[in-house]
Protein backbone atom coordinates (compact mmCIF):
# COMPACT_ATOMS: atom_id res chain seq x y z
CA UNK A 1 0.00 0.00 0.00
CA UNK A 2 1.42 3.34 -1.01
CA UNK A 3 0.65 6.86 0.55
CA UNK A 4 0.39 10.36 -1.28
CA UNK A 5 -0.88 13.47 0.04
CA UNK A 6 -2.00 16.50 -2.52
CA UNK A 7 -0.98 19.54 -2.63
CA UNK A 8 -4.71 19.99 -1.11
CA UNK A 9 -3.76 18.54 1.62
CA UNK A 10 -5.91 14.96 1.03
CA UNK A 11 -4.53 12.28 1.84
CA UNK A 12 -4.61 8.66 -0.10
CA UNK A 13 -3.59 4.80 0.35
CA UNK A 14 -3.53 3.27 -2.67
CA UNK A 15 -2.22 0.38 -4.61
CA UNK A 16 0.44 2.11 -6.65
CA UNK A 17 -0.41 -0.56 -9.96
CA UNK A 18 -3.65 1.93 -9.93
CA UNK A 19 -1.79 4.53 -11.24
CA UNK A 20 -2.62 4.96 -15.14
CA UNK A 21 -0.15 7.98 -15.51
CA UNK A 22 1.98 10.83 -14.47
CA UNK A 23 2.80 13.78 -15.64
CA UNK A 24 5.01 17.13 -14.88
CA UNK A 25 2.07 19.39 -15.27
CA UNK A 26 -1.95 18.98 -16.35
CA UNK A 27 -2.24 18.81 -20.28
CA UNK A 28 -2.04 22.38 -21.54
CA UNK A 29 -1.34 24.08 -17.70
CA UNK A 30 0.71 26.19 -17.54
CA UNK A 31 1.88 26.19 -14.17
CA UNK A 32 4.12 22.98 -13.46
CA UNK A 33 3.31 20.33 -11.02
CA UNK A 34 3.22 16.38 -10.83
CA UNK A 35 -0.07 15.28 -11.46
CA UNK A 36 -1.23 11.85 -11.17
CA UNK A 37 -3.83 10.37 -13.44
CA UNK A 38 -6.01 7.11 -12.30
CA UNK A 39 -6.90 7.12 -8.33
CA UNK A 40 -9.64 9.26 -8.36
CA UNK A 41 -11.83 10.65 -11.27
CA UNK A 42 -9.93 14.28 -11.40
CA UNK A 43 -6.26 14.41 -11.77
CA UNK A 44 -4.20 14.88 -8.10
CA UNK A 45 -1.83 17.07 -7.80
CA UNK A 46 1.54 16.35 -5.87
CA UNK A 47 4.45 18.17 -4.43
CA UNK A 48 6.72 14.99 -5.17
CA UNK A 49 8.90 15.53 -8.52
CA UNK A 50 7.15 12.64 -11.35
CA UNK A 51 11.15 11.03 -11.19
CA UNK A 52 10.97 11.06 -7.16
CA UNK A 53 7.61 9.55 -7.13
CA UNK A 54 8.05 6.83 -9.40
CA UNK A 55 11.24 5.61 -7.54
CA UNK A 56 9.83 5.97 -4.17
CA UNK A 57 7.18 3.51 -4.81
CA UNK A 58 9.22 1.14 -7.56
CA UNK A 59 7.47 2.41 -10.24
CA UNK A 60 9.84 3.80 -12.71
CA UNK A 61 10.61 0.83 -15.27
CA UNK A 62 6.56 -0.01 -15.14
CA UNK A 63 5.98 3.31 -17.29
CA UNK A 64 6.70 4.39 -20.76
CA UNK A 65 7.49 8.25 -21.54
CA UNK A 66 5.39 9.47 -24.51
CA UNK A 67 4.96 12.94 -25.65
CA UNK A 68 1.60 14.53 -25.52
CA UNK A 69 0.75 17.31 -28.50
CA UNK A 70 2.06 20.12 -26.42
CA UNK A 71 5.16 18.90 -26.24
CA UNK A 72 5.04 18.06 -22.74
CA UNK A 73 5.83 14.37 -21.62
CA UNK A 74 3.26 12.32 -20.26
CA UNK A 75 4.58 8.65 -18.45
CA UNK A 76 1.87 5.87 -18.76
CA UNK A 77 1.45 2.71 -16.94
CA UNK A 78 2.32 0.37 -19.58
CA UNK A 79 0.20 -2.61 -17.52
CA UNK A 80 -3.25 -0.13 -17.91
CA UNK A 81 -3.40 -0.11 -21.29
CA UNK A 82 -5.47 -1.94 -22.99
CA UNK A 83 -6.15 -0.07 -26.19
CA UNK A 84 -4.01 2.28 -28.57
CA UNK A 85 -5.94 3.55 -31.66
CA UNK A 86 -4.94 6.11 -34.45
CA UNK A 87 -6.83 9.26 -33.41
CA UNK A 88 -10.35 10.48 -35.24
CA UNK A 89 -10.79 13.03 -37.44
CA UNK A 90 -10.11 16.18 -35.63
CA UNK A 91 -10.70 14.45 -32.47
CA UNK A 92 -7.13 16.04 -31.15
CA UNK A 93 -4.58 18.72 -31.51
CA UNK A 94 -2.28 18.57 -35.09
CA UNK A 95 0.45 16.07 -34.34
CA UNK A 96 -1.26 13.41 -32.37
CA UNK A 97 -0.63 10.08 -34.06
CA UNK A 98 -2.12 7.87 -31.47
CA UNK A 99 -4.45 7.49 -28.74
CA UNK A 100 -3.81 5.50 -25.60
CA UNK A 101 -6.50 4.14 -23.16
CA UNK A 102 -4.87 3.17 -19.73
CA UNK A 103 -7.68 2.68 -17.39
CA UNK A 104 -9.80 5.24 -17.03
CA UNK A 105 -7.40 7.66 -18.16
CA UNK A 106 -7.19 8.16 -22.20
CA UNK A 107 -4.64 10.41 -23.88
CA UNK A 108 -3.28 11.79 -27.42
CA UNK A 109 0.46 11.48 -28.04
CA UNK A 110 2.40 11.99 -30.96
CA UNK A 111 4.02 8.67 -30.81
CA UNK A 112 3.24 6.22 -33.87
CA UNK A 113 0.98 3.47 -32.96
CA UNK A 114 4.03 0.95 -33.67
CA UNK A 115 6.21 3.36 -31.15
CA UNK A 116 3.50 3.30 -28.75
CA UNK A 117 3.23 -0.24 -28.83
CA UNK A 118 6.86 -0.59 -28.72
CA UNK A 119 7.45 1.52 -25.50
CA UNK A 120 4.53 -0.19 -23.77
CA UNK A 121 5.60 -3.84 -24.66
CA UNK A 122 9.60 -3.03 -23.08
CA UNK A 123 7.88 -1.25 -20.11
CA UNK A 124 5.85 -4.31 -19.14
CA UNK A 125 2.83 -4.14 -20.89
CA UNK A 126 1.25 -6.38 -23.61
CA UNK A 127 0.41 -4.84 -26.93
Amino acid sequence: MADITTLDGLRFLFDPGAISAIADRDAGATPPGTVIYGLAPAALRVSESVDALLQRLGLASSFARFTRADGSPILINAKSVAVVRQPLSGEYAAGVNSVVFAGSFTTGVRESLDDVKQGINRAGGHL
